[in-house]
C-alpha cells in the first residue's frame, strides 16, 4: 500500500484494512493480555508501526493526526509521528493535545521514549513535569515520571526530580508503577542519594514494594543494597 499517497480524509477505512491484513495473531493475544483498555487492537509489531509511522511523516500528517480512532496501532502511530517532529513547538503544541488523549502504559511509553527532542527542550519540559503531577489523571502522572526516567535522571537535575515527587500520592496503579520504575532508576545510578530520599520522603508502601521489586531486578544492585532492601520492605 502507498501510504504516502493516502488521503486521510477519504481513506482512513483503507488504512485500516491495510493494517488489518498485516496483523500478527499471536501478537494480538499477546498485547491483548498486557495491555488492558476500552480500545481495539490489531495486533502489528512496534518495529512495523514504526516503518508506517516514517511514511505518514510524509503525508499531509496533521490531518492523520486529527482523525479520531478507537484503535491501539493508530494511538501507537500518532505518538510515533508526533515524536518525529523535529521543530520544538510544533513538537509542544502536540504534545499538550496527545497526551490528554493517552488511555494506556504502553502509548504513554512509546511516545515519551521515542521524543528524543525532549533532550533538546529540557527546562520546559522540566516544568512541565511539575504540573502533569499535580493533576489526577493516572496517565498525565505517568508521562511526568517517564520524562524524568527518560532523560533527568542526571546529577543535575537530580535534587529538584526529588522536590518534585517528595509527596506524591495516588491509588492508580499504572502511576505508581512509574513512580516505582523511576525510583529503581534513581537508585542504580545514585543509590546513596537515593537511600536517603527514600527514608526522608513519605510514599505510600505500595510505591516502596513496587520499588524494591524493580531494583532488585537490576544486574547492579550489590548484596549489601538488598540486605539495605530487605530492612525497608
Amino acid at each position: 500500500m502507498e501510504i504516502e499517497n493516502l488521503n486521510w480524509n477519504l481513506e482512513y477505512e483503507r488504512f485500516i484494512e491495510y493494517l488489518s491484513s498485516i496483523k500478527d495473531e499471536k501478537y494480538l493475544e499477546f498485547n491483548r493480555k498486557l495491555i488492558p483498555g476500552n480500545f481495539e487492537i490489531l495486533g502489528i509489531r512496534i518495529p512495523e508501526l514504526r516503518k508506517i509511522a516514517k511514511k505518514i511523516l510524509k503525508t499531509d500528517y496533521e490531518k492523520f493526526l486529527n482523525i479520531p480512532s478507537n484503535f491501539y496501532e493508530i494511538d501507537i502511530l500518532k505518538a510515533l509521528v508526533i515524536a518525529s517532529i523535529k521543530d520544538p513547538s510544533e513538537y509542544r503544541i502536540h504534545f499538550d493535545k496527545f497526551i490528554l488523549t493517552i488511555n494506556n502504559w504502553a502509548v504513554c511509553d512509546t511516545f515519551i521514549s521515542s521524543s528524543k527532542i525532549i533532550e533538546l527542550d529540557r527546562e520546559y519540559y522540566l516544568k512541565r513535569c511539575k504540573t502533569l503531577l499535580k493533576n489526577e489523571d493516572e496517565f498525565l502522572n505517568r508521562v511526568a515520571f517517564v520524562i524524568y526516567l527518560s532523560y533527568f535522571v542526571e546529577e543535575p537535575y537530580f535534587e529538584e526530580i526529588c522536590e518534585s515527587i517528595e509527596y506524591f500520592k495516588s491509588d492508580k496503579y499504572y502511576a505508581n508503577m512509574a513512580l516505582a520504575w523511576l525510583l529503581s532508576i534513581m537508585y542504580v545510578k545514585f543509590p546513596k542519594e537515593t537511600k536517603n530520599f527514600l527514608l526522608k520522603a513519605s510514599f505510600d508502601s505500595i510505591v516502596i514494594k513496587y520499588t524494591i521489586r524493580k531494583i532488585k531486578d537490576s544486574y547492579r544492585v550489590t548484596d549489601e543494597d538488598k540486605k539495605w532492601l530487605k530492612k525497608i520492605s
